[in-house]
């Protein structure tokens, strides 16, 4: 029996929703223009791409290349790229 591998897809969305409430968060509290903010949103970032990479090799069984975990990292972080461009021209209008 094959074990399920939890889609790209599925990580960036989980990925982008934290970091539109956080975004959120930040506008309601009025702290999103402080100077540490930027760095907080990427070091969120990178924990989740991070995150994402570590899961999908212990679903794979730890039977993955680097490649493979790189290529798995980098759709990840295009559909988080896809949907905060979204979320961004949405928040400005």
């Amino acid at each position: 029996m094959q074990k399920e591998v939890t889609s790209h897809v599925s990580k960036g969305l989980m990925a982008v929703l934290i970091l539109i409430v956080f975004d959120l968060a930040a506008q309601f509290l009025e702290f999103k223009y402080e100077s540490w903010y930027a760095i907080v949103w990427a070091c969120i970032l990178l924990a989740m791409v991070i995150w994402g990479s570590i899961n999908f090799g212990t679903q794979m069984n730890h039977n993955v290349t680097f490649g493979r975990v790189f290529t798995h990292g980098f759709k990840m972080t295009a559909v988080i790229t896809c949907i905060w461009f979204v979320y961004a021209l949405l928040s400005m209008y």
